[in-house]
């Protein structure tokens, strides 16, 4: 379980708003490493000190019990927020940039995603990065010949969340 979260603490007119990017366990494990990854992840957004709170990242959602972890930690999902469904192809961030023989056996998936506590609220929800290519020739062909059917930099395409911070935690709509 070498996976990490790092905080960082902003203040906002004299709120303090922490910041959070993790990269949760992507193994499949008995008992399952994730939902322990995030109640520690959820434990610190959620301190008395802290007005709102974001977690940002590689969450690896591949088991059922992944897309309850957000609302068993006391967190909102940001593209669910913004009326976002489950299984969609505008939500998935992983598989379509992956190796061929991945997609084949796993499929697209929304690994990828904003987590939210406090006074805040989502104003904006998107990806980015799709079919951005390598530049390098050799690097290119390095890529290409792991199994994929491009260059890409990335298996995963990246996610943006514009966030609005409210007054007070008792004016937002959690």
């Amino acid at each position: 379980m070498d996976r990490d979260a790092f905080f960082v603490d902003v203040s906002i007119e004299g709120k303090t708003v922490r910041l959070c990017n993790t990269h949760l366990e992507s193994m499949v494990f008995n008992p399952p490493y994730r939902p322990p990854q995030m109640q520690l992840v959820a434990q610190y957004l959620r301190e008395e000190k802290v007005h709102a709170a974001l977690a940002a990242g590689d969450f690896n959602a591949i088991q059922p019990f992944d897309r309850t972890l957000h609302t068993d930690n006391g967190l909102k999902d940001a593209f669910l927020e913004l009326g976002g469904k489950e299984d969609t192809e505008e939500g998935y961030t992983w598989g379509q940039q992956a190796a061929t023989k991945l997609r084949k056996q796993f499929g697209c998936s929304r690994m990828d995603k904003v987590y939210f506590c406090g006074g805040a609220e989502v104003v904006k929800f998107e990806r980015f990065g799709e079919d951005v290519l390598t530049e390098g020739e050799e690097e290119s062909s390095q890529i290409v010949a792991l199994g994929f059917e491009k260059a890409w930099v990335t298996d995963h395409l990246g996610i943006k969340t514009e966030v609005q911070i409210l007054g007070d935690k008792s004016s937002s709509r959690l």
